[in-house]
C-alpha cells in the first residue's frame, strides 16, 4: 500500500512538472494551493483520506493548461470573456487526462467536483451544495485565495488581508460559510499571517 502512494505521488508531481513547464509564470501556485489545502482540511479535522484528496485535487486543478496555448498562458492582458470560457473548459476537460490513472475514488472524485466548479461557464454550478465533498469545497477555496494573492502576468498580487476580504465576499463562487471561517481562523489565529508568502 506504501509502494501504490509513493507511486501515485511521483505520478501527480509529474504531471505538475508538465503543467509548470507551460505556464512558469504560475509554476508555485498549485503547490502553495495544495499545501494550504492540506492545511485547511487539517484545521477542520477532515479524515485522512479527504485531506489528500483536497490537497491532490488543488494541485492537480491545472491540467487542463496542458491543451491551451502558451501564448494565451502568459498573456500580459486581462483575458476577454471568450478566452475565460476557453480556460474554464480546459479546466473541465483536463480531469480526463487521469480519469483511469489509478487515483483513489475520493481523489478523482474531488478532483472532478472542483473542475466543474471553477470551470462552470455560468455560475452556481449545478451541483447542489450538499452534495460537494468537504474536500472540494476546501480545495475551491485554497484555490481561489491563493490565485487572488499571486503575481499574474497582467496584475500584482493582492495583499492576503484583501484576498481574504474579497474570498469571503465573493458571491459568485460561493464558498462554504464554515471552510472560510477555518481559512479566517488559520490566517488570523493559528499564524497564517505571519507564515504565508505567496506570490
Amino acid at each position: 500500500r506504501e509502494a501504490l502512494a509513493e507511486a501515485e505521488t511521483r505520478m501527480v508531481r509529474a504531471l505538475v512538472r508538465i503543467i509548470n513547464q507551460r505556464d512558469p509564470f504560475a509554476a508555485e501556485q498549485s503547490a502553495q494551493a495544495s499545501r494550504l489545502a492540506e492545511e485547511l482540511a487539517e484545521e477542520m479535522g477532515l479524515p485522512p483520506e479527504e485531506v489528500r484528496a483536497a490537497n491532490q485535487a488543488a494541485l492537480l486543478i491545472d491540467l487542463g493548461k496542458i491543451a491551451i496555448p502558451r501564448d494565451l498562458l502568459t498573456k500580459k492582458s486581462a483575458l476577454t470573456a471568450e478566452e475565460l470560457q476557453f480556460m474554464r473548459r480546459a479546466i473541465r476537460q483536463g480531469v480526463e487526462l487521469v480519469d483511469n490513472a489509478g487515483l483513489p475514488s475520493v481523489v478523482y472524485k474531488t478532483l472532478r467536483q472542483l473542475a466543474d466548479r471553477l470551470g462552470a461557464e455560468k455560475r452556481p454550478v449545478d451541483l447542489a451544495e450538499d452534495e460537494l465533498l468537504m474536500a472540494t469545497k476546501v480545495a475551491a477555496i485554497a484555490h481561489h485565495f491563493v490565485a487572488l494573492a499571486s503575481k499574474r502576468v497582467y496584475r500584482e498580487g493582492f495583499s492576503l488581508e484583501d484576498a481574504l476580504r474579497m474570498v469571503r465576499e465573493d458571491s459568485d463562487l460561493k464558498h462554504d460559510d464554515a471552510v472560510v471561517s477555518a481559512l479566517s481562523h488559520l490566517y488570523y489565529s493559528r499564524g497564517g499571517r505571519e507564515r504565508w508568502h505567496l506570490g
